[in-house]
């Protein structure tokens, strides 16, 4: 039987990052890419179907303080590595380039293992949050466009259990509202090829909840705010689409709401490179009616706090109709 000594700042460190792959904006951005496909196929509304395997890793190593139920410190070095492999699956509908609206949802499967202060080698299926998005684009003149989005997500599990305390499970637990934007200029526009350059900007804020039982009743937990800032350059040579961009994620504003006060943890950067290569096929086996694009990518990315190590690769199959 776990040791529940830790439970009043354990959920903090361990439990308040889990990994959900329906909210990473660069994943999102590979389904993303059918709007480029807009420029070939001439057609006022898409719908567009994504499917997206995905294998996403992280490692770090745990050095830091947590309390006891006494309030004593009691120090903690834990090493830990996380592998996360399944799909992502993504509805889309562009109504004549500017309005659109998206449903994303994943099934994954996470393996978590640490040695040192805290043992765990478990391994555990489910269902990613669901998350949706509603946004317009703008063309203001020929080369830029302006894209504002809302978006929300529901966790689709939001029970717990003590066995969680230091346990892994899929999906956020915690419902999140949020907005973002998107600006881009096209150097070259031709039907042969198109250069264009992007800046987007993501605010996503995760509601607090009372974690319980892992939490005392009276004991809220604050998962905070992820702020994404985003640069990149996509290029399209007749049908070949490339996609290269650089990333980074605010993790701010995490705390435990005690009847005694509040404990913080301090805010960190994630900084990530991402690339993503697809091809449009006019006709694909079995959907011969049909429009296709398929492809695959990769990030790597960074974390100061814990000494994190990120890397996540995926192939993403997109039916455009």
């Amino acid at each position: 039987m776990k040791k529940l000594y830790f439970f009043i700042l354990a959920s903090l460190f361990f439990n308040n990052d889990p990994i959900s792959l329906v909210y990473n904006l660069k994943t999102r951005r590979a389904f993303r890419l059918g709007g480029a496909a807009s420029s070939i196929i001439k057609k006022e509304s898409l719908w567009l179907l994504s499917v997206i395997p995905i294998i996403y890793k992280r490692s770090r190593h745990i050095e830091t303080n947590i309390f006891d139920s006494n309030l004593n410190v009691v120090p903690v070095d834990v090493c830990e590595e996380r592998k996360v492999g399944g799909s992502i699956f993504n509805l889309r509908y562009i109504h004549k380039k500017k309005l659109w609206f998206e449903i994303t949802a994943g099934a994954e499967s996470e393996h978590a293992l640490s040695c040192g202060t805290i043992a765990l080698n478990k391994t555990i299926k489910g269902i990613d949050d669901l998350v949706f998005s509603l946004g317009y684009n703008v063309f203001p003149t020929e080369k830029i466009q302006i894209t504002g989005y809302v978006i929300g997500g529901i966790p689709i599990n939001r029970k717990l259990t003590t066995d969680e305390v230091f346990d892994t499970f899929v999906g956020t637990r915690f419902y999140a509202l949020g907005a973002g934007a998107e600006f881009s200029y096209t150097f070259v526009s031709t039907l042969k090829e198109t250069f264009a350059v992007l800046a987007q900007t993501r605010f996503l804020h995760f509601f607090s909840r009372r974690w319980t039982p892992i939490l005392p009743c009276s004991a809220i937990l604050q998962p905070g705010n992820v702020t994404d800032m985003l640069v990149a350059g996509q290029y399209r040579k007749k049908r070949n689409i490339f996609e290269l961009g650089y990333d980074s994620t605010f993790f701010t504003n995490q705390a435990i709401l005690l009847t005694t006060g509040i404990v913080t943890t301090d805010k960190f950067i994630r900084n990530s490179f991402y690339l993503n290569i697809a091809h449009l096929f006019k006709k694909f086996p079995i959907f011969k009616e049909n429009s296709v694009l398929f492809g695959g990518g990769f990030y790597v990315a960074s974390v100061n706090r814990y000494e994190t190590k990120i890397s996540s690769y995926w192939l993403n199959f997109t039916l455009i109709f």
